[in-house]
């Protein structure tokens, strides 16, 4: 009597640039810099759908989009975070702040 051997293989999705442009495009959403993300998320879709019907040519095209808006999208969102910060948070602190005269209660 002869014991049957199974194999079971499993087989992992693999984690490509599909799922990099997602990082990226929402990383760029995040940071203010919401036509990048929208649009490279747009492409990571896209190059998702490419990746299960097997056009590489596709796939290749909307997934270097997509990275490059992510990180076009990030660049112009740090951007915009430290100039707001070094030149229009402090003028508005300042007019909000100290152009006003305090109340003393004291008096």
């Amino acid at each position: 009597m002869e014991a049957s051997r199974e194999v079971v293989i499993e087989i992992e999705r693999e984690k490509g640039p599909a799922d990099l442009v997602y990082c990226l495009s929402c990383l760029s959403f995040w940071l203010t810099s919401w036509l990048c993300g929208a649009v490279a998320y747009i492409m990571a879709y896209k190059a998702e759908k490419a990746k299960k019907y097997g056009d590489s040519l596709r796939f290749k095209l909307f997934s270097s989009v997509g990275i490059s808006l992510g990180v076009i999208g990030i660049i112009i969102g740090l951007a915009v975070i430290v100039l707001f910060h070094r030149f229009i948070y402090p003028v508005w602190y300042r007019y909000l702040y100290m152009s006003v005269e305090p109340e003393y209660v004291w008096e």
